[in-house]
């Protein structure tokens, strides 16, 4: 459809009248007129106001179908806009309402497209109404996540405690047992250290003596100073112990028979000494292998006590960690609720301001539309106000006609009685 010439309701092609090429022979019309004057001079013509005609202009530039119209497509609706929909319905021709019909696509598009994203935003209202009971329940399972946490965390710090408690019992345990073990010990390890040392002197000095194994009478008093603290462990004579610091220093061959026998009893009484010492030591292993069990099993009991203790002191750190989570997941769900309310409320604002768009569409420049495309001609409206009066005075004098007529009939049947008197 191309657009119309200013200033008559006849279809023109694509250029305005004052465009097309002059027929010969005719004069050269006036300079093209300013756009503006053109559109307000057929406006006045047509008795269309400013005001209606750029609430449609407003329309077919409307954004929201830019996409489904392009410009130049927008620009030549505009174009004929004034030659066509301001055009009264009567003295439009066929292309004038083939563009009266293509404007009218337009609105019907701007309308759909209006709906279209109110549609929208009513959908998304709705989202978020339905949003708020999954809020709802989110909170409670939050909250019920953080009391379940809460609980946890309390019954793991109570189990660090008694963890804790069984932890310093096994210590004061073990120290008891260690202590029993020292001071129950301290006798058998005396005796040990006695046997060592009465041994040794046996073995290391006594021996060499009466073997005769050194070669200086200086070495000889050596070996006896190595041994002579323990004659005090022997159980010997004085006389022995007296005669004794002379006896050891003398080589085998230089010794008599008083000396032999101070030798002989002297190993007698290492042996005696030994053997003594030995029964002592058996005779205390029983309790010391005891006190030593204990001591193990208090150890193990510790150290057990210490694993349980460590495990309660993570299990708290764990359960502590979990509530932290559980505490952010509650935050989290009351954020969402509380930023629910200014959600929705942006969502309905959004809704309602589509909605009062389209209502203003609707009642402006649709309303205006549909008048201008069904409008008729001044002209028209008196013939119609004309034909109409003399159907008026038409049936007013048909009125009047059959009242006579009536009225006539009434009147017959009084006049026959006389006329049948005077005959007679």
């Amino acid at each position: 459809l191309k657009p119309f010439a200013t200033g008559s309701c006849s279809t023109v092609p694509t250029q305005p009248a004052e465009k097309m090429a002059p027929k010969r022979g005719a004069k050269k019309g006036p300079a093209e007129e300013p756009v503006a004057k053109r559109v307000a001079t057929t406006l006045k013509k047509y008795g269309v106001t400013q005001g209606s005609y750029k609430q449609i202009v407003e329309a077919i530039n409307h954004p929201i179908i830019a996409a489904d119209f392009p410009e130049d497509c927008r620009n030549m609706l505009l174009a004929m806009l004034a030659q066509t929909v301001c055009c009264p319905s009567d003295e439009r021709e066929e292309l004038q309402n083939m563009g009266v019909t293509m404007i009218g696509e337009v609105m019907t598009k701007i309308l759909a497209n209006m709906q279209q994203a109110f549609d929208a935003e009513n959908e998304k209202v709705a989202g978020v109404e339905a949003s708020k009971a999954d809020l709802d329940t989110k909170q409670t399972a939050a909250e019920t996540a953080l009391q379940e946490a809460q609980a946890i965390t309390a019954d793991k710090e109570t189990a660090l405690s008694a963890a804790s408690e069984a932890m310093i019992h096994a210590k004061a345990a073990l120290a008891k047992k260690v202590n029993e073990q020292r001071e129950g010990d301290a006798s058998l390890i005396k005796t040990k250290s006695e046997k060592e040392l009465v041994e040794k002197a046996f073995s290391d000095s006594f021996k060499k003596l009466k073997a005769g194994d050194f070669e200086t009478e200086k070495e000889a008093q050596a070996l006896y100073s190595e041994f002579a603290s323990t004659l005090k462990l022997l159980h010997l004579d004085e006389s022995l112990k007296t005669a004794l610091s002379g006896v050891v220093v003398k080589k085998p061959e230089a010794r008599g028979a008083f000396d032999n026998t101070v030798m002989e009893e002297l190993e007698k009484s290492f042996g005696v000494k030994m053997a003594e010492l030995d029964a002592a030591i058996e005779a205390a292993r029983p309790e010391s292998e005891a006190r030593a069990t204990a001591v193990t099993e208090a150890t193990a009991a510790l150290e057990a006590a210490t694993a349980s203790q460590h495990e309660a002191s993570q299990n708290v750190l764990n359960a502590k960690e979990a509530q932290k989570g559980a505490a952010s997941e509650l935050e989290a769900a009351k954020t969402a609720t509380a930023n629910y309310e200014p959600e929705f409320k942006a969502a309905t604002e959004q809704r309602d301001l589509k909605q009062q768009e389209m209502q203003d569409f609707v009642d402006g420049a649709m309303a205006t539309f549909d008048m201008l495309k069904d409008r008729v001609s001044a002209k028209k409206l008196r013939a119609e106000a004309a034909a109409a009066k003399a159907a008026e005075a038409a049936a007013e004098a048909a009125a009047a006609e059959a009242a006579a007529a009536e009225a006539a009939a009434a009147a017959t049947p009084a006049e026959e009685p006389a006329a049948e008197t005077t005959a007679a």
